[in-house]
This record gives structure tokens, sequence and C-alpha cells, in this order.
């Protein structure tokens, strides 16, 4: 853990999750041309909380320091990041003044820690459903995904980026937003499916609440 720009003795957490069944989840199976397969060593989740903040720099050299020390050339798996204020004039100044981070500042972190997945989380109730930057966001899905026929709606096929987009993105940032009662699987292929799982909640969130 590392202190953050927030309140006194205010927290980040990271954590390198190495149980079997994670490990075993998230090891990489490679093919042959005889289509045999062999498995890489296994190699853990490490997941990162920001807590409240500004973008912290000791998060960032924290993260970058044991990544190089423990993870041989992987990243962050999942950064879970406060997303308080939305980019406007008005969210940025508050965020500064109430020391917290804005979505574009969120997701400039997620990509100066390397990690392969950024949940956002912790808005602000002045945004009764999510902050506008976060409504208009181009989502980054993997061909692959998309593809599926479980995905073939055309909301998903418009919001998400297109397959050019994603081989040309040398990052492959994976965005998703929190809300309550969220359970995540801690595996590679469900950070993968972070954009799909966020158009379902923007779906949701959309709808007129409906009182009995």
């Amino acid at each position: 853990h590392d202190i953050v720009e927030h309140c006194f003795n205010s927290y980040a957490l990271l954590i390198g999750i190495m149980s079997n069944d994670i490990m075993k989840r998230n090891s990489d199976v490679l093919y042959d041309a005889k289509k045999q397969y062999h498995v890489r060593q296994p190699h853990p989740f490490f997941l990162c909380y920001s807590g409240d903040t500004r973008p912290s720099s000791f998060l960032v050299k924290t993260c970058q320091r044991v990544i190089r020390r423990n993870c041989d050339g992987h990243d962050i798996s999942l950064l879970l990041h406060e997303a308080t204020f939305d980019d406007d004039e008005r969210g940025k100044k508050e965020a500064i003044q109430r020391r917290h981070s804005t979505v574009s500042e969120a997701l400039d972190i997620a990509d100066q820690v390397g990690a392969k997945a950024c949940l956002l989380t912790h808005f602000s109730n002045r945004y009764h459903k999510l902050p506008p930057g976060i409504e208009s966001l181009r989502l980054l899905c993997p061909p692959w995904l998309v593809d599926q026929q479980c995905c073939n709606s055309e909301t998903i096929k418009s919001e998400v980026a297109p397959r050019s987009c994603y081989e040309a993105n040398s990052h492959g940032l994976y965005v998703g937003f929190a809300v309550d009662g969220m359970i995540v699987p801690l595996t590679r292929s469900a950070m993968q499916a972070l954009p799909i799982l966020a158009l379902c909640v923007k779906d949701i969130l959309s709808e007129p609440l409906k009182l009995e």
C-alpha cells in the first residue's frame, strides 16, 4: 500500500493474487501447427486500487517498480480507479479542490501503470447516471468478443471500437465502470469483457426507474 493525495492517511493498494485457481485461469495456452498445446508458467493476477485520490505519482512509481521486479513482463491485470468528476470545466476544478480524479485522469493513470484493464468507480452523486465523459467513451473490445453470437446487438456493434482500432492499439486497455453489487471474476477473459459489461450497465441506467 502507499500514501496517495487525498485526506490524511489515504492509501492505495496493490495486491498480487497467487491462488492456484486464479493462476491456473491466467496461464497462457499456446497452440502449435499440429494443434498440440502447452502452458506457459502461470502468473499472478495483479489488482491495483487507487482509493480516493488525485492522480498519484506514488501509485504509478510503485506499480512500475513491482511489475519490473515480480511480473516478468506482465502488466497490472486490473486497475480499479476512482473517477469522481467529469472532464468539463467545473469537474476539473472540483477534482483539484476536493482531491479527486476526473475520468480522463483515471484513464491516464491506467496507461502509465501499464494496466490491461481499468474499472472506473466512485462517481459523484451529482450525476444521476454516469458522468457524460463516460457516456461518450468509445469502448475497446477484442474482435473475438464482438464477433460472438451473444454480442450481436446493434448497440454493441455501434459503440465498441472497430477491429482496426483494436489491432492498432499497442496498449489494449479494456475499460468498464463499476456499480453497486457488481461481481467481476479475476480472469483475463473477464477483463476483456469489461466493455461489453459496461454497455449493459449503460443500458440498465438508461431505462426509467419503475416504481410499483
